[in-house]
């Protein structure tokens, strides 16, 4: 349109004077430039009002992922406080109620015996004081576990949980940390303090443990946690399953899987269970 325009402008001044043509064509062109630069400038005006509108809305879609992750951990806290519950019940009724009906029967022994066997019925009553006295220590444990922590970081801490299991046990605890340690999600830290509890609980109960060692290694897609143990291996755990009903392993796989972590164990001395998980970046969805 700019050729058939400049054309039929010369066509019309032929006549006049080459200056006159040269002022001509060269106002022409400079229009035409001057037309150009006020519609690029209006484009470009209209793509950065079309980019500032898509930035506003990706800013309004991750302010709303963060909500949704905010109340995604306030779910897993739920769900991790409601579990705890659950354990603590279930210690109760296990460990301390049949302990208390052993005192009770116990108890009623020890008054029929005492009158003809004074020495038997003694030695019962000094059992018995030793029931009561281990039952008090888990009642008092399960009370303090039940003391609500002043943040997620101190509740859920390996660190404060390999402490209080020296302090209670007397075995040897030791933490180490590879790589470069960074801030974990609620739920990736609360993953790994249970499983760290439940490995050192079954390492004490059925492998009779001294010493228990705990591997943080931070990595660049993922962080795991190796937990050694000096405990027996003894040949009656050579089934599969036996070996994952008695130590809870089903119970630390499902928490595993639900933030798509895996766990590998090492049945070799010293026995080992590495729990793995997956480490995502701001920039990634979950």
């Amino acid at each position: 349109m700019l050729s058939v325009h400049l054309i039929l402008l010369n066509v019309s001044f032929q006549y006049e004077q080459a200056l006159w043509m040269i002022c001509i064509n060269f106002a022409f062109i400079l229009t035409a430039v001057l037309l150009s630069l006020l519609q690029y400038s209006t484009k470009s005006h209209e793509d950065l009002i079309r980019r500032y509108d898509d930035l506003r809305k990706k800013h309004y879609e991750l302010d709303e992922t963060n909500k949704r992750l905010v109340e995604f951990t306030h779910q897993v806290e739920a769900t991790a406080q409601s579990g705890e519950r659950e354990r603590i019940a279930r210690q109760l009724h296990d460990d301390i109620g049949h302990r208390l009906i052993r005192v009770k029967m116990m108890m009623e022994a020890a008054i029929h015996i005492m009158p003809t066997n004074y020495p038997k019925g003694m030695n019962m009553i000094v059992q018995i004081r030793d029931q009561l006295s281990g039952s008090m220590d888990d009642m008092r444990n399960t009370v303090k576990r039940m003391r609500p922590a002043t943040s997620l970081k101190d509740e859920y801490s390996i660190d404060r949980l390999l402490e209080e299991i020296g302090r209670e046990t007397g075995i040897h605890t030791t933490l180490t940390t590879e790589g470069v340690p960074f801030l974990l999600y609620p739920s990736s830290q609360i993953v790994l303090y249970k499983n760290a509890k439940e490995a050192i609980t079954n390492a004490l109960r059925h492998g009779k443990a001294t010493a228990v060692e705990v591997i943080l290694t931070f990595g660049v897609r993922e962080v795991s946690m190796s937990v050694s143990n000096t405990g027996e291996i003894t040949q009656s755990t050579t089934n599969m399953n036996s070996r994952q009903q008695g130590m809870g392993l089903s119970g630390m796989q499902e928490r595993v899987k639900l933030v798509g972590g895996w766990i590998d164990i090492q049945w070799d001395y010293p026995f080992t269970i590495v729990t793995t998980l997956p480490v995502y970046k701001k920039n990634e969805v979950l």
